[in-house]
């Protein structure tokens, strides 16, 4: 058996040659993403302007996302430094700990959203929230989006990590979804910090 799982982590062999094209990919979608969220909050500074930019609450379940998204860090870190040192039972741990924290911080936002369509600043609604609430709404959809991107990575690595194929030897997937998965993280903490001092 040990034998067996020897063999299932030894290293392939590529047949690309400079950049790894999954991981290029990956970053490609990183900077589209940071291209795209510099239009959104760039048009949040034309518009607020326009004087139609009401002012209101943000929920506190908005705050305890930003807490999670924090800890989510921390564990897909601990889970990457684990897989370098083959501790694979803490390595998908601490990715399982990942995925966990980012369907919370999915749920978290959808209690949030719903508690400000509740109070009159739904997505549509101009006429009580103004622009800002639709904004703020269509900001943090989009960020939800881009989680829900990297859960899929996150449960792919997952996935590959039962099946032996991250690894000390073997880091290409964990690696990719440590870096998206710290990309969203840092995301909305800009994200979120800018749409609190601009609503």
């Amino acid at each position: 058996m040990n034998q067996k799982i020897e063999n299932l982590m030894k290293p392939r062999q590529e047949s690309y040659r400079g950049v790894q094209p999954v991981k290029f990919l990956v970053w490609l979608i990183i900077i589209a993403s940071i291209m795209l969220f510099g239009a959104v909050t760039s048009a949040i500074v034309v518009r607020s302007a326009d004087g139609a930019w009401a002012k209101f609450a943000v929920p506190n379940q908005f705050y305890i996302s930003t807490v999670i998204v924090l800890l989510s860090s921390l564990m897909i870190q601990l889970a990457y430094v684990n897989a370098k040192k083959d501790n694979l039972f803490y390595t998908k741990l601490f990715v399982g700990l990942s995925i966990i924290l980012g369907v919370a911080f999915i749920g978290t936002n959808y209690s949030g959203w719903m508690e400000l369509s509740n109070a009159g600043f739904a997505l549509s609604n101009d006429m009580v929230g103004g622009q800002s609430a639709s904004f703020f709404h269509f900001a943090t959809y989009l960020h939800a989006a881009h989680v829900l991107l990297g859960l899929l990575f996150l449960l792919v690595t997952f996935i590959r990590i039962y099946q032996y194929k991250v690894h000390g030897k073997n880091l290409l997937m964990i690696n990719i979804s440590t870096t998206y998965w710290h990309f969203v993280d840092i995301l909305w903490i800009y994200l979120f910090l800018f749409l609190i001092l601009s609503r």
